[in-house]
């Protein structure tokens, strides 16, 4: 069961827009701070701080409908 939620995140990461899959990803790899991130992508701390922010709520949101759509398909 863990693997197939690792491999549901793994997907969704995939599906974001490819500034934000690149922050959460480099942010992912060692707890990479906002600077650090801004650092690697070549963008400013803030720009870092706002991928960050609008990927996690994207990955929350999209997590969320996932376990709801899966409650829903037990229900039959």
């Amino acid at each position: 069961e863990a693997r197939s939620e690792v491999g549901a995140v793994a997907r969704l990461v995939l599906d974001l827009p490819a500034r934000q899959r690149a922050a959460i990803l480099v942010a992912a790899e060692g707890g990479q701070s906002s600077s650090e991130v801004a650092a690697v992508l070549g963008i400013s701390t803030g720009a870092a701080e706002q991928l960050l922010v609008r990927a996690r709520r994207t990955l929350r949101a999209r997590l969320a409908a996932a376990e709801t759509k899966g409650e829903n398909d037990d229900d039959r």
